[in-house]
């Protein structure tokens, strides 16, 4: 009975790991664009501006992610003081 009830374990267990939260797609919301703005109510002026990036493994060579080409636009009209995180 043990050894009946060890395997129904390691399979739920195998099953549990095998269709997990994880994808192998990017998922983004497509309503959403990819950089959205959240406006203060005080009108001061930036100081610094952050871009965190994340998914930069699924980048394939010479062949540029859309998230990447958003960075590129939104880096082309930023000022010197900015900084880019890739998480």
């Amino acid at each position: 009975m043990l050894h009946k009830t060890y395997k129904m374990l390691c399979a739920v267990l195998l099953l549990n790991l095998s269709f997990g939260c994880a994808t192998k797609n990017t998922q983004i919301i497509a309503t959403k664009g990819l950089f959205d703005t959240v406006s203060s109510t005080e009108n001061l002026p930036l100081q610094h501006t952050f871009y965190l990036i994340g998914d930069a493994g699924n980048a394939a060579k010479n062949k540029p992610l859309a998230h990447f080409k958003a960075l590129e636009k939104q880096l082309a009209n930023s000022s010197k003081n900015a900084t880019v995180l890739f998480l």
